[in-house]
């Protein structure tokens, strides 16, 4: 583009940044920040956001939080980025306090924003402590039909599985079952399944296979919402 004198502009930066992660090319992205801000295309609020995504993934979160707070402009897609870097260096608590703090910038939080922080509190193992797994849960509910709801019961059901909320696994699970598809989430059942097996409850553990085998469903762990289950 630069030969044939055509300027990049915040699209085309937005796009270009992504690459540099998997490439674990920082160097590259820096060069690319700094164009951006030279060009003052870093104030663009997309550009941003794919900054301080690159910056997490290739290991400069400290990079990432400074773009983030210097980061005039932000939306839930800036945060949901900025919480998921937390999660992916094991900040569970930063990531918690900048979930919290969504509100006081008149964001409210997306389906996919609280999968994020609710990955990064389970992988920090933030979880631990029964009052935030029933805070997880009351939120959970009050998201209704809205978002990725699948996804989000599935990941509270891994951290129930997680940090051995048997009880309160049992309700979410339930309720995944009754969401599903004609497909059916594969993946609860065994995991339902797993955790009556735990507990010792035989009976329950039939109850779940028996359901299996009348739905036509094989044991796969290929489920879409058991990529999110394993923190």
């Amino acid at each position: 583009m630069l030969k044939q004198n055509l300027a990049p502009n915040a699209v085309t930066l937005a796009s270009i940044l992504p690459a540099c992660s998997p490439l674990g090319n920082i160097d590259l992205g820096k060069q690319l920040h700094g164009f951006s801000v030279r060009h003052y295309l870093d104030e663009n609020v997309f550009v941003a956001t794919a900054l301080i995504d690159m910056y997490s993934k290739s290991g400069g979160i400290t990079y990432a939080e400074n773009l983030f707070s210097e980061t005039a402009e932000k939306n839930s897609v800036t945060f949901t980025t900025m919480i998921l870097g937390y999660g992916q260096h094991g900040m569970g608590e930063r990531a918690l306090s900048l979930y919290h703090s969504m509100q006081g910038y008149g964001i409210k939080p997306d389906a996919i924003t609280f999968v994020a922080v609710l990955s990064a509190c389970s992988y920090a193992d933030m979880l631990g402590r029964v009052g935030r797994v029933v805070e997880a849960y009351e939120f959970v509910k009050g998201l209704g039909e809205e978002g990725n709801v699948v996804e989000i019961w599935g990941s509270l059901l891994g951290a129930c599985k997680i940090h051995d909320q048997f009880e309160l696994g049992k309700v979410v699970a339930e309720k995944l079952l009754e969401m599903e598809t004609g497909n059916g989430f594969t993946g609860y059942h065994v995991l339902l399944s797993n955790m009556y097996a735990e507990e010792g409850k035989w009976e329950n553990v039939n109850k779940v296979r028996k359901q299996m085998r009348e739905k036509g469903l094989r044991r796969r762990l290929d489920v879409v919402g058991l990529r999110i289950l394993v923190l």
